[in-house]
């Protein structure tokens, strides 16, 4: 079977693997190019490679797989309460309005 064979074949399943990993048609469509440049790179030993389906099934998930680790934003680092060499925090007060609602004067004690 030739490459642009094996191509019109597995490409299908390949961006159903990519779009079902990335949720998005443009990033699985760079992933199925990429999966299938690294295959023909690897033609010259061919022969080991015993299923082109089994193979490019691998590489896309693979490359899937980098792709959200490169994306996923770095984890924030928590700072402790207090560091030394510092005041103490001032414990967080929730606000009050002290004039009441917008309006609110216009309302008497007793009206509706």
């Amino acid at each position: 079977m030739t490459t642009a064979e094996i191509y019109q074949r597995l490409r299908p399943l390949m961006f159903s693997i990519a779009y079902r990993m990335l949720g998005s048609v443009s990033e699985a469509e760079d992933i199925v190019q990429e999966a299938f440049l690294r295959y023909h790179a690897a033609q010259p030993r061919q022969a080991e490679i015993g299923s082109p389906k089994a193979y490019l099934s691998a590489v896309t998930t693979r490359l899937c797989i980098d792709q959200l680790r490169s994306a996923r934003p770095p984890a924030r680092r928590r700072l402790p309460a207090s560091r030394p060499g510092r005041a103490e925090a001032r414990p967080r007060v929730p606000f009050v309005p002290t004039g009441g609602l917008p309006g609110g004067d216009l309302l008497e004690a007793g009206e509706p």
